[in-house]
Formats: C-alpha cells, structure tokens, sequence
C-alpha cells in the first residue's frame, strides 16, 4: 500500500518542479521611451559586448530607449539579428544610460585590445553621436575602471531574470 501512494507522489513532485521550472518572470514588454528621454535623443542605443578573437565569438546587447534589451546575433548570413531578453524599469534605464554617457566625459577615449575585448558604445545617429570604448578585461588597468563598472552593471541587468 506504501509503494502505491511513493510512485503517484513521485511523479506529482516532478511534474511541479519541472512545471515551474519551465516558467520565467519575463517583464512587461515597455510601450513608451523613458522619461529622461528627450526629442533629440530618441535614437539613443547603449550598446555592449566581449568579443574574442580566438574563439571568435562575440557575446553583445542592446538597450533603446524604452529600456528594452537585445541580444545580438549574427546569423550565416552575416546579418545581426536582435532578440528580445528583457526590459530595464524607466528609472534603471535613465541610471545606466546617464552613467554610460558620465564614464565617457571621465574616459575620453580608449582603445585597448588583447585576445579578448570588452566594449561600451553609445550610439545617438539623430545627434551624430558614435562613441566606443574597448578595453582588455584581463588587464584591469586604471584607465578602464569607469568601464568596467558600466559593464558589469549593464551585465547585471540581462543576466537579472534569468
């Protein structure tokens, strides 16, 4: 009679965990930029990524100005496809984006590659405004500091809810 009740509520208890683990807490996907937003910076994107020579990967995100965040794929042809991960709340949003653009004015420019690269851009083509920051994340030098903590920051947002 024991082995009889053991195996229904085996199977019961797996049936749950496998149920709940197959569930995500996905965001509402936003409708409307962000309040910190303003006309001219619509076109804001803030881009990051590593990319790694010898394994040639890369491993790159995108977030517009809802606070939406991609993925970016290259596909065999070459294309960059995004997919949808998440979505930062409107005031995360303006934190990081604010952020980005402040390591900038502390950085100026840097360009440091090695076999693996990390990178931050900042990209507003209404404002003609291109900015990109590459650095080597197996050297933390003094010069990266600011960029570091963006990335790791930008980072925390896409691995979040998963």
């Amino acid at each position: 009679m024991r082995k009889a009740f053991v195996v229904p509520m085996v199977i019961l208890c797996m049936s749950a965990l496998l149920g709940a683990s197959c569930t995500t807490t996905t965001r509402p996907r936003p409708t409307a930029v962000a309040p910190c937003i303003t006309e001219a910076q619509r076109e804001l994107s803030v881009r990051w990524g590593t990319e790694d020579d010898s394994a040639h990967t890369v491993d790159a995100y995108l977030m517009n100005t809802k606070g939406e965040i991609f993925r970016l794929e290259t596909n065999t042809d070459k294309r960059t496809d995004t997919v949808y991960l998440t979505a930062a709340d409107p005031q995360e949003y303006c934190q990081r984006a604010e952020a980005v653009k402040t390591a900038y004015l502390k950085t100026q420019a840097m360009n440091v590659r090695g076999v693996r690269a990390r990178y931050v851009e900042y990209v507003n083509p209404k404002t003609d405004v291109y900015l990109r920051v590459v650095w080597n994340p197996d050297i933390p030098t003094f010069q990266s500091r600011f960029f570091r903590a963006e990335f790791d920051s930008l980072q925390r947002l896409v691995t979040r809810d998963r």
